[in-house]
């Protein structure tokens, strides 16, 4: 997942992302490692690009779960397809 901020998160720290997925009354909790951060430029409303990999699903304290993890994948094909039918 690529995300936009101004104050970006080391790269290779552990963050957890809060996400309210469309039509769900719950917000998922997900965990993360930052991969990059590259500057965007001045005069840009976010002045940085963070790209997050999530953690794998699988049962424990320091992973998401797979429900989660299964929700995620659902609205990445979900809004995959939307982008690219233009």
């Amino acid at each position: 997942m690529a995300l936009l901020t101004n104050n970006p998160p080391t790269v290779g720290s552990e963050i957890t992302l809060h996400i309210s997925p469309p039509q769900k009354a719950e917000t998922l909790d997900m965990l993360g490692r930052v991969i990059y951060s590259i500057p965007r430029g001045p005069g840009l409303t976010y002045r940085y690009r963070i790209g997050v990999k999530f953690i794998p699903g699988a049962p424990g304290d320091a992973c998401n779960s797979l429900q989660s993890a299964n929700m995620i994948e659902a609205l990445e094909q979900r809004y995959r397809k939307r982008g690219s039918q233009g």
